[in-house]
């Protein structure tokens, strides 16, 4: 499975960035920043940076969109939740992150 990661900058105010996991709208960070935003996102993902590509085509002047080349967490689908019959909780094999 492809992850990708998106990192929009904000029009409005010119000065802040998003990033988050494209189908986890959960797992997302902001920053002054594209770096900031990104490597707040991959650190708190618990991602490496290293396994970071840029989606050319995909890319935009106010959008940047990462391919993920790590390994989507098997257990959760990459959601980070573990979703049962009368609970919902975080994964205990990614720790929420979507990614092992």
């Amino acid at each position: 499975m492809t992850t990708r990661i998106h990192a929009t900058k904000d029009l409005a105010s010119n000065e802040h960035w998003s990033a988050w996991v494209e189908g986890t709208p959960g797992l997302a960070f902001g920053g002054q920043s594209l770096g900031e935003a990104v490597e707040g996102l991959l650190e708190s993902a618990g991602l490496d940076p290293s396994t970071l590509n840029v989606d050319l085509s995909k890319c935009s002047k106010a959008e940047v969109v990462f391919v993920h080349d790590g390994k989507t967490c098997q257990e959760c689908g990459g959601t980070g939740k573990y979703i049962g019959l009368y609970k919902s909780a975080e994964c205990d094999t990614c720790s929420g992150g979507g990614f092992v």
